[in-house]
């Protein structure tokens, strides 16, 4: 029997053949109504010059057309589970205006990592999901923005 966390099946899972099912996986981990869904079939991010890193993403989707999902699973703990988040954040946020377009316009994204190992960043943590924004230090009410949020699954 084949894991559904395996990349091949994850990607073949989740896919516009199978919207139905995509649709309601993602309005389950986001906890909200998905009324509109769009699944990018361009699995690498851009880049500008060939030098740059290349980014491939498990499953990338625009929600609701006012956010950007990408959904990653990772069996294997390579030690760069946030760079790696974050490197994909950027593009993917960067790529939701084009020139001449005001930032206030930018679309919010949404990672989510779903893995198959302990990161040690949660040891101490019994949830098995974690959501991630950018807050003020002191004033831990205070967010920054809702633009950014990274949820770990594990």
């Amino acid at each position: 029997m084949l894991k559904p966390k395996n990349d091949i099946v994850f990607q073949s899972l989740f896919t516009q053949k199978n919207e139905k099912i995509t649709k309601n996986f993602i309005s389950a981990l986001m906890e909200e109504k998905i009324t509109k869904i769009k699944i990018n079939t361009q699995k690498e991010l851009y880049r500008e010059k060939p030098t740059d890193k290349l980014g491939i993403l498990d499953l990338e989707v625009e929600i609701n057309n006012k956010e950007k999902v990408d959904i990653e699973v990772q069996l294997i703990d390579r030690k760069n589970l946030i760079e790696r988040m974050l490197f994909y954040f950027s593009k993917l946020y960067s790529n939701t205006i084009e020139k001449g377009e005001d930032y206030l316009n930018a679309k919010r994204v949404v990672i989510i990592a779903i893995i198959d190992y302990q990161l040690e960043l949660t040891n101490e943590i019994k949830e098995m999901e974690t959501v991630w924004n950018i807050i003020e230090r002191k004033n831990r009410r205070l967010m920054l923005t809702d633009k950014l949020e990274i949820r770990i699954i594990d």
